[in-house]
Parts: C-alpha cells; structure tokens; sequence
C-alpha cells in the first residue's frame, strides 16, 4: 500500500520536470546556450523541494483517493509556477496558480502517464541534476563590437585603470593609523601626477562617460546612474579600436556594462566579476521571478545559492579587486602573444559600498576603534558594512548624535581596508607589465569620490562637494619625467592624454579635455548630478544651483571660495561675486545638452537591476 502511494507521487516529479526544463530553455533563449543546463538544472531542484513537500502529504492522505491520478497534472502546475508569476502580476499569478491546481485535482483533465516512464524519466532527470552541479558552467558573454584589423602601430601598450569611490586623498600611505599602500607610492613616485582630477559627477556612470568620452559633464549629457549614454558619441575604447589597438576590459559594476553600452569597442570584455549580474541582466532578474527558491528565500541568498551550486569554481578570490586582476592578467597574457599594441581598461568596485575587505585587510586599520564604536553601528566581525548602514550613520549625524560621527570615522578606515586590497593587486598588474618587456603607458583615476561625514554627509550621490569630486590622478609612461602637476586636472583630460601618450592623431577639438602636462592652465570646470549643477571658476569660487523641474534657469542654492573651504555659504552675502559667475554658469547651462541626449533614453529593466544591486533605486537625499 505504502509502495502503491509512492509510486502514485512520482509523477509529480515527472510533471514538474517537464515544466522547469520549458522554462530553462525560455530563459536560454535570453542568456545563451551555456547557461541552458544550470537554469534547467535550478528550476528543478526549486520545483522538486516543492513537490517532496507536496508528496509527504500526499502519502500521507492518499487513502482519501481525492488525488489519484492527478499528481502529474499537479506537478505541472508547481512547474508553472515560476512562469506565472513572471508573466501574470501578483495576486492573479498566484490565484492562476490555484485555478490550475484545482482544476487537476478535482476535474483531472490529466491523466497520469504509465508509471514506469515517470519513475524513468525522474531518476535520469535526477542524475542529470546531479552531473550538472559537479560540472563546471561558463558565464554568458558580452556582446563585443566586430573584430578590426590589428595595427603594426609599434607604440606603448596602454593601460587605464579607475577605481570605483576612490578619494583623491586615499592614495596616500598614513603612518599614524598603520596604512600603507607600497604600489600606489611607487606609482606616484614614477608619475606624472595631481593632488586631483576633477569629475564631472558624483556617480559612476556620468564619472566614466567623462573620463571615456574626453567630454565635460554639460556635453556629454549623462547625469546620474539613471541616464543612458549617447551611442553617438565615441569612447576610449572605439579610438583605440579604429588605430588597430587590441582592446580589452574587464568591470566590476554592472553600470559599466552593456546594460549601458559601455561596452562598445572592446574586442573582449569580462563582466564575470560582478558575480551573476550578467545573469540577471539578460534574464531580466531571472532570480526573482523564473525559480521557486526565490519565493522562500532573500533574492541575495537565491542567487548566493545559484553561484554555488554552479559557478563556485569562477568565485575562489578573496575580493573582487583579486577577481578582476586575475581576469586582467589572462586578457594581458591574450594580448602579450601579439605584437599588436594594446589597450587594456581594468575596473574595481572594492572601495564602493558595500564596505567588504578580504580577511588579509579586514582591521588592519580599524580594529583599535572598533572598540569604542557604539554597537548599534557595527557589522558582525566577518560582515559587511552595508550601504544601509551607512546611510543610518548618516540620519544619526544629521540628528546630532556624536557616536554616529566616530562610527563614520571607522566606516571612513574600514574603506581605507578595502584599498589596502586595491594596492595589493595593483602590484600584481605592475609585476605583469614591467615583465612583459614592453612599453606601457598606465593612468590610474577614478570616477568618483566618497563623504564620510563631511558636511553631515556619507555616501557620494548626495552632493556635489569636493569629497565627491575629487580623485586620484597617476600617469606613468616610458617619456614621462615624474613631477608633481601644477594646476588641476579634470576627468575629461583622460583620453586625450591616453591618446597622446600612446602616439595616436587625434583632434583636440573633440574633445573639452587636454592632454596633461606637468604645467596646466586654470579652466573652468562643471559637475552635475541628478539635482544639481557646479560651475566653478579659475579663480576657486564654486556655485551650486539645483535643477528644476520645468526645466528652468537653476536656481542658486550654494556659493563658495577655496579660500574657506566649503564651509561657507557666501551666496547671500557676496552678490558681487555671485554675478560674477554667471556668465560661466550661462554658458555651461547654454551649452548643456542633456535634454537632447536623453529625449529618448529609457532606463531598461538590466539597467534598474543594476541600480537596485547597488542600492541606488529609490535613493532619496535632503537637498
């Protein structure tokens, strides 16, 4: 009798099967081929925890006879499942879900299949499941612009770096709480370098598309994570690619990616650093719509569990700074077997929250505060300092609680933590470029900085102060006397100085960046973010306006001179000197051309995925 209620169950696995291999091949059709045999593979391992679920209770009431020859049509419908809530909005998919569920067991349109084809076809499914999770699975690939002919350019290999969040002051060894960085003193020491580059935003997105397109913020026309880049404008990437240059790149932020566009012009590109957003970007969020696990489990933990089952092999580093270096190497090693010159972009996310350093930093710096933090601002010893975290510190400083203002300050080292990582693998680069006998010329930037309790304020996409603004500049090259740069540099110089010291023609006209030199002359300089536009002047004023709605003149919210700092707000009590900004505030407002580049951008469904990854979706701020 027992035997007869088992076997009655099977089907259900049988039922089941059938529906999660459908939607793993639909999901397939998305993400490529090579993901086929883990998304079929997950589907049903979800759909069959629901089923062993459904069977205990099965054999256990079976008796009753009220479900005889309906378990297949069951398990087809707990197949479905995931395909109903992904196409049918909730409550209706889940009330579809009962419909269903009702109609097979009470009407049984669906018969049970002979019983030796369900117990059959379940156990070869099983061993299928099985082999799948011990095989190794490759990550869907970008899509990359086509192959151009190679150059017999015999020029340096060319090699830029930016690190996500980096402050201009975060390069810099301090003795007095242990921080060391060897490689980025080394660096320096045979560089061209700023005490700061100027960025045109706050933000990842707008902060690359200066430093990749040699624009200013108001001509390139991206403002905030949410734009979409111009595909007409060209980018580091197509100027190398057109010369003959191999072109190869590898991100950490999915901001950065196709999702984008800024993908464009590289011969190869790895994302696989970013863990599964390339999954979950051409399976629009795959995880939280197309599984049963994700029902049950934190979108996070689902697809902690999908990298584990399947790509535990790609994700051994210790960081991601360690991942990317590894995959830069192997492009570096692709590259260094032709004789073709070379240009390599090499991404890191580390600095950006979530505050993570590997074990090998984790404290170094931070655990003497550590002690003295109020425990209400405290991760676990192996957690992560979250961007939630950071922004409560932020609600608390604002409040004027004091211990909030000493766990910023151990937030601001526990990211220090997360460069010490930045310069280990830095090192790891340097290593590979000196040995490979070739010449090289190596910028290393950022696109953004980071506030930690500055002007009441955490995070970066909140203001447009020169915490956030602000960011290391380092260029080495064979023809480079290493000095000190007199004058400021600004983010859009990055191309056309890459381009120059690489020995490329190019057309300065292209372009509101200079190629840099140790001696640069005063230029106005504009930054802007979602709220917000800067203009400063060549002789240290700064005037902050906040964009309205209807698309009107900004209105004046902030005026200050470097003279003070920014701790002043001269705008009403220096009307002589607010006038005297404005015809640059004109020009820069004349000349702004967002409105024409994103008439018709829409931030797509992989793009908000990043955004929500990163914790930006729904970001409000005080301004």
């Amino acid at each position: 009798m027992k035997s007869a209620r088992l076997s009655s169950t099977l089907p259900l696995l049988f039922g089941s099967g059938l529906i999660a291999i459908l939607d793993g091949i639909l999901q397939a059709v998305d993400v490529g081929p090579n993901m086929l045999v883990a998304l079929v593979s997950f589907n049903l391992i979800g759909a069959w925890a629901v089923c062993l679920v459904v069977a205990i209770l099965l054999v256990s009431v079976l008796r009753q006879n009220i479900f005889h020859q309906a378990t297949f049509g069951m398990g087809l419908v707990i197949g479905a499942m995931p395909l109903l809530h992904s196409w049918i909005p909730f409550p209706f998919s889940h009330l579809a879900f009962l419909v269903l569920l009702y109609i097979v067991i009470f009407v049984k349109p669906i018969k049970n299949p002979n019983p030796m084809l369900c117990s059959g076809s379940s156990l070869a499914l099983a061993v299928c499941v099985m082999a799948s999770v011990l095989m190794s699975h490759q990550l869907p690939k970008h899509p990359t612009s086509a192959t151009t002919a190679l150059s017999s350019h015999q020029g340096a290999d060319v090699i830029l770096i930016s690190v996500d969040t980096l402050r201009a002051d975060a390069i810099y060894s301090q003795q007095d709480i242990g921080l060391t960085l060897p490689a980025l003193e080394q660096l320096r020491q045979r560089s061209l370098w700023a005490d700061y580059a100027l960025s045109s935003s706050n933000q990842t997105l707008p902060g690359h598309m200066g430093m990749l397109s040699g624009l200013s913020a108001t001509s390139h026309g991206v403002r905030s994570n949410s734009d979409l880049p111009d595909t007409s404008l060209s980018l580091a990437a197509d100027y190398f690619a057109k010369a003959g240059f191999q072109t190869s790149a590898v991100i950490s932020n999915a901001l950065l990616s196709s999702a984008t566009g800024m993908h464009r012009g590289f011969a190869h590109f790895s994302d696989e650093a970013i863990g599964l957003a390339r999954l979950s970007m051409l399976s629009k969020d795959y995880m939280a719509s197309h599984s049963w696990a994700s029902m049950f489990l934190q979108s996070s933990k689902t697809k902690r569990l999908f990298r584990g089952l399947y790509y535990r092999d790609k994700y051994q580093a210790e960081s991601i700074a360690e991942h990317c270096t590894d995959i830069a190497l192997a492009q570096l090693d692709v590259a260094y077997a032709n004789e073709a010159p070379l240009f390599q972009f090499i991404h890191f996310m580390d600095p950006h929250t979530n505050y993570a350093p590997p074990t090998t930093a984790r404290g170094v710096i931070s655990a003497p505060l550590a002690s003295q933090i109020d425990k209400r601002y405290l991760p676990t010893a192996s957690s992560e300092i979250t961007v939630t975290m950071v922004r409560d510190v932020q609600a608390q400083i604002q409040e004027g609680d004091p211990a909030s203002v000493l766990a910023a300050t151990y937030y601001h080292q526990v990211y220090l933590e997360e460069v010490i990582e930045v310069d280990r693998q830095l090192q790891r680069i340097i290593n590979k470029l000196d040995g490979s006998g070739r010449p090289y010329v190596l910028l290393l930037t950022a696109d953004h900085g980071e506030q930690f309790a500055e002007h009441g304020l955490m995070d970066h996409a909140n203001s447009l102060y020169e915490e956030n603004i602000r960011v290391p500049f380092l260029l080495s090259a064979p023809n480079i006397k290493p000095a000190h740069i007199d004058g400021v540099v600004q983010l859009c110089d990055v191309l056309p100085t890459l381009l120059e010291y690489a020995g490329l023609d190019y057309d300065i006209e292209s372009f509101d960046g200079l190629a840099v030199r140790a001696t640069m002359a005063a230029r106005p300089h504009v930054a802007v973010d979602q709220k917000e536009i800067a203009v400063r002047d060549t002789a240290g004023n700064k005037w902050i306006g906040a964009w309205q709605a209807n698309d009107d003149f900004p209105v004046g919210v902030k005026l200050f001179n470097f003279k003070n700092g920014e701790s002043e707000n001269l705008l009403s009590k220096d009307e002589e000197l607010a006038d005297g900004l404005s015809r640059l505030i004109d020009y820069y407002i004349e000349s702004d051309t967002y409105a024409a580049r994103q008439a018709n951008a829409e931030t797509s469904e992989a793009q908000q995925a990043a955004l929500d990854a990163l914790g930006y979706a729904g970001q409000e701020d005080d301004r």
